[in-house]
């Protein structure tokens, strides 16, 4: 699904939230980057809480049945149920990676502080360990890590490089909203976090190119709006992007 609709919509559907484009070089727009990233993530997950249906579950339901049934409700947005099902089978069967990956997904969904998606990071971790150390699990652990800001930056983008890696047109199969673009505006953001605003454009520019140069002041524009400054320009693209392409 892409993301239409003026900034404050994109705030509210996406999570993803970009500085203004007029925010001061470096200091307040940075500032501003910095905060939104913390929540940004509970985002970069953007499926909302639905309603937990009221069923008893079965007692006799396998793992298996279990975990495939956590995914369903995390498919409609019903993250309650989802997490109950993933803690549920994790705690019947440690060993099955995919409830990890599940409840993973899930924490980072529902996150809503940097502890949340250090929790995610957790089962991430985990389900990597148990055989899913692909892109479904690298990307949404690039995703949480870009949530937490600060010195999980980095991290963010070796993981989000390390998804792209693994799978160059990955489309994950549980929210095939997020994919491969998203993992390139992850790395981007984590870069601008840094203050690496070339790097940033760089991957931002593999989504989409901006024709932004950082050594030609005529070339910082975005929309046909000419920015201050070479950063300003850069955070205007990612925002940009994020309207479009943020899954």
């Amino acid at each position: 699904m892409r993301a239409a609709g003026n900034l404050n919509h994109l705030e509210s559907q996406k999570g993803i939230v970009m500085p203004h484009p007029n925010a001061g070089p470096r200091g307040g727009a940075i500032r501003r980057l910095s905060g939104a990233l913390l929540l940004s993530l509970a985002l970069c997950a953007n499926l909302g809480c639905g309603k937990r249906d009221k069923v008893t579950p079965p007692e006799d339901l396998t793992t298996v049945q279990r975990v495939a049934r956590g995914w369903q409700a995390f498919e409609r947005g019903d993250l309650d149920a989802a997490i109950s099902d993933f803690d549920r089978a994790v705690n019947d069967s440690a060993s099955y990676g995919d409830a990890h990956l599940g409840r993973a997904w899930t924490r980072l969904s529902r996150a809503t502080s940097s502890a949340d998606l250090g929790n995610a990071i957790a089962s991430f971790d985990s389900a990597e360990l148990l055989g899913f150390s692909g892109a479904e699990s690298k990307g949404g652990r690039a995703a949480a890590r870009l949530g937490q800001g600060g010195t999980s930056l980095p991290a963010a983008v070796l993981d989000a490089r390390a998804a792209l890696t693994a799978n160059p047109s990955f489309a994950f199969s549980h929210r095939t909203g997020f994919d491969f673009r998203d993992l390139r505006l992850i790395e981007a953001y984590a870069q601008a976090g840094q203050i690496e605003f070339s790097d940033a454009l760089v991957a931002a520019d593999l989504v989409s190119p901006s024709n932004i140069q950082e050594a030609n002041p005529s070339t910082w524009t975005v929309d046909g709006v000419t920015l201050p400054t070479f950063a300003t320009a850069v955070l205007a693209h990612l925002q940009k992007l994020s309207n479009q392409f943020a899954g």
